[in-house]
């Protein structure tokens, strides 16, 4: 009995929701604007310990990736341990923010394609032999002690035609322009994975659409 009393509070903090319902079916709504096995690390709902998401369409003219981002911090280091974990249980790359191997994926809009040049033709400098990331996950990145994992990424076109109806074009947007600031390897692809801070007890989950 008194194991049972011990553990319920855990129970009761994992069952219900203190986020605003409005805020989940936001979340909803725009998780499920990407197919689902792109978003499979990211929470099926909002948890009690999210800070903030965001995303981006593409659906601009001179938007040329969508991505997705969602940041929670955890009060309970034995919380964090245990989703952190189970997220990394697998992965393909880890790093931190002051490595100097990795390819920035631009996430940003802007007015006109000579804009867009000028942005992205000093993003990746002798970086082709690593894994591409969004670019705000370095920009965003306060701290060294960051861990970045990339757990998948491919050279895929998910913005163009596929015979494949599980990733059938996201978005009714024609071919996106060819910007020659990324290796010819990943010129167009995906990337998801998620950045972590063991003191801060945060996980950041993000996802990257070229």
């Amino acid at each position: 009995m008194k194991n049972f009393v011990f553990f319920l509070p855990l129970l009761l903090v994992s069952c219900f929701s203190n986020v605003d319902p409005k805020f989940q079916a936001d979340y909803t709504q725009i998780k499920s604007k990407f197919k689902e096995p792109l978003t499979k690390y990211f929470p099926k709902i909002l948890p009690n310990e999210y800070q903030d998401f965001r995303y981006s369409s593409g659906l601009a003219q001179y938007e040329v990736s969508s991505f997705l981002e969602l940041k929670t911090q955890y009060l309970s280091e034995w919380m964090f341990n245990s989703v952190k974990n189970k997220l990394i249980t697998k992965y393909l790359s880890k790093f931190s923010p002051s490595d100097s191997c990795v390819i920035k994926v631009f996430s940003g809009s802007v007015l006109s394609e000579e804009e867009l040049i000028q942005k992205t033709k000093f993003l990746n400098i002798n970086s082709s032999k690593c894994f591409p990331i969004p670019d705000f996950v370095i920009n965003e990145s306060k701290s060294r002690d960051d861990k970045i994992y990339v757990i998948e990424a491919d050279s895929v076109n998910y913005f163009g035609k596929s015979d494949d109806p599980t990733f059938e074009k996201l978005f009714s947007k024609s071919e996106k322009p060819l910007i020659k600031y990324l290796p010819d390897k990943w010129s167009k692809g995906y990337s998801l994975g998620i950045t972590t801070n063991d003191d801060n007890l945060t996980i950041n989950y993000w996802l990257i659409i070229w």
